[in-house]
């Protein structure tokens, strides 16, 4: 269902989702964008949040790879510049910039674990890295198109 967070995600793990008799080799975990544009929780506890499901993750299935997506461009503001916010609504990309560097950061501290990014496909060329395509993020500048 939709606003999942960090907490929902941590809660299911520990609560029957991640069955003993589930062993896939790669577990690929995008999670954190609704903790800061929903909740309002800080970078902090967010990049806390997605290392505890990681780490959720590590322990229960150590022979498992944990592929850690990095947060997608966001934006509040109805043009889709991310460098912008929309009445009390906040920018979130330098938030989200940190967030990431510091889960990257992460990743290479264990061979079990990588890092994902792609978030440069997600802008206007020549838009100087701030204006996400309409065409390849859905209208509320969340959640990838199906183009």
């Amino acid at each position: 269902s939709a606003f999942r967070q960090t907490t929902n995600l941590l809660w299911r793990l520990r609560h029957g989702e991640m069955p003993d008799a589930l062993r896939p080799r790669v577990f690929w975990v995008l999670i954190g964008t609704n903790d800061m544009g929903v909740s309002w929780c800080s970078p902090e506890a967010t990049l806390l949040g997605i290392l505890a499901v990681v780490e959720e993750i590590r322990t229960a299935k150590p022979g498992a790879r944990v592929v850690i997506n990095g947060l997608l461009p966001r934006s509040f503001d109805r043009g889709g510049n991310v460098t912008k916010g929309r009445d009390q609504l906040p920018a979130l990309w330098t938030a989200i910039q940190s967030i990431n560097a510091q889960l990257r950061a992460y990743s290479e501290k264990y061979d079990s674990v990588s890092y994902f990014e792609a978030n440069d496909i997600f802008f206007v060329e020549g838009g100087n890295g701030e204006m996400i395509d309409t065409k390849l993020m859905d209208w509320i500048f969340l959640h990838p198109s199906v183009e």
